[in-house]
């Protein structure tokens, strides 16, 4: 189980709803990894995470 709740089925838009039961036909349910994928997260976080990765990979952007 991890620590951040995935999305659940009665939150998502028509394109997530549409990967997940594609997914859930191909694999017979749907992976934690891409509940949490699906989940979009705070525009501030998704800042700090592109500069933390880019000085991880050395880029200079």
């Amino acid at each position: 189980m991890s620590r951040i709740p995935g999305i659940q089925d009665q939150q998502v838009g028509f394109i997530v709803d549409r990967i997940l039961k594609v997914t859930n036909k191909l694999r017979g349910a749907v992976p934690e990894p891409l509940r949490l994928m699906a989940k979009i997260g705070e525009d501030k976080l998704k800042a700090l995470a592109r500069v933390k990765v880019s000085s991880m990979v050395g880029c200079v952007f």
